[in-house]
């Protein structure tokens, strides 16, 4: 079991989040889910965010999050939706064509903690999405 330090804690934080797309449209491949972790990556740099897995299907994308206790998780969310949103529509015309607002996603989202027993049966739930 992975756990980090800190001055005056030891944690770990993991997290399962799911995003979806704006009225379930499915317009997602495997090419912009790619993409969006790469995003989501550099966004969770800058709010001590480690991206540990990605995946989805053509409505929806599931992360594994590793945070620190300092982390403001709401703010991570904001931003990686908000980039991703901006970036993928960008760089993908096919989103934009399906989604003509400038929202990829959902105003909501699922975020699930994941407790060190069962992180790696989340991982390989993760790596599985849209092997059906």
């Amino acid at each position: 079991m992975l756990k980090e330090t800190s001055n005056h804690a030891v944690f770990s934080l993991s997290y399962h989040l799911i995003f979806v797309t704006k009225r379930r449209i499915k317009v997602l491949d495997e090419e912009s889910t790619r993409r969006a972790g790469e995003i989501i990556a550099r966004v969770g740099a800058a709010h001590s965010v480690t991206l540990e897995e990605i995946n989805g299907e053509a409505d929806h994308i599931h992360l594994l999050i590793r945070t620190k206790p300092s982390t403001n998780i709401v703010k991570f969310i904001d931003s990686s939706k908000s980039a991703t949103s901006r970036i993928l529509k960008a760089e993908f015309p096919t989103l934009r064509e399906a989604l003509p607002t400038p929202h990829l996603w959902s105003r909501s989202y699922c975020l699930l903690t994941v407790g060190s027993n069962n992180k790696e049966t989340v991982r390989r739930y993760i790596q599985n999405q849209g092997n059906d």
